[in-house]
């Protein structure tokens, strides 16, 4: 059971160091970032060819809870969605033979798609 509090802990976590390593006049654009109408457009688009491919399999089968199918086909497509659009982002550089750095500007940058 208590596994599954790990991750909100663990992002509870994350944004409490943010908070205390960014100066509070960065809160705002590190909370929003500067993509945000770019998501909200792509994230919707990029998932709907995985919800149309996971709706066409759902009805190949034969469900015995069609609403919880249909949940996690759109859960699917959302995830999907989110990580075709961060993909292209998400690339990786060596900056020595120890340690890897993103290419953005902040963690909060990188993830403003997923906040």
């Amino acid at each position: 059971m208590w596994i599954i509090l790990a991750a909100p802990a663990l992002l509870v976590a994350a944004v409490g160091y943010e908070r205390a390593v960014l100066p509070a006049s960065a809160w705002r654009s590190a909370q929003m970032g500067t993509s945000w109408l770019h998501c909200l457009v792509l994230v919707p688009a990029f998932g709907l060819l995985p919800l149309a491919l996971a709706l066409w399999g759902i009805r190949q089968g034969a469900s015995t809870r069609p609403a919880l199918t249909g949940f996690l086909a759109g859960l699917l497509a959302g995830g999907l969605g989110a990580a075709l659009v961060v993909w292209p982002q998400a690339a990786f550089t060596t900056t020595s033979a120890s340690s890897m750095s993103m290419l953005s500007d902040s963690p909060a940058e990188r993830a403003s798609c997923l906040a």
